[in-house]
């Protein structure tokens, strides 16, 4: 199956200067399903207060779709592949965990002494 990922943002932070409310750091979740498995991560971006975009945008009138393509903006495709490729290792863990060795008795020792 292909994994189909999902963006949300989960928290805001905003300064008062240089305007009010502007944005300077996004919480994201990235979602990642294939069939019935899920998996996530979650990261932060920050934008700098001292070099304003030109292309203010008033807070109130902010959506969720403009935030993650913020998100998206400042990871560029690079940190975004990154992103889902940390979700598709997480579900492929999951499908097909991974097979992790036992500790085991020395085969000289075995069954030389009990404890009572």
């Amino acid at each position: 199956m292909t994994t189909e990922f999902k963006w949300e943002i989960t928290d805001i932070l905003v300064l008062q200067q240089p305007q009010p409310n502007y944005v300077v750091e996004l919480g994201f979740k990235l979602t990642g399903v294939d069939g019935e498995t899920s998996a996530f991560t979650t990261g932060r971006v920050a934008f700098d207060p001292a070099n304003p975009s030109e292309s203010f945008v008033d807070y109130e009138s902010i959506d969720e779709l403009t935030l993650i393509r913020w998100v998206k903006q400042v990871l560029t495709e690079q940190g975004i592949a990154s992103q889902e490729a940390i979700v598709q290792d997480k579900i492929n863990a999951i499908v097909n965990p991974p097979i992790i060795p036992q500790k085991a008795e020395f085969p000289w020792l075995a069954n030389t002494f009990t404890i009572e």
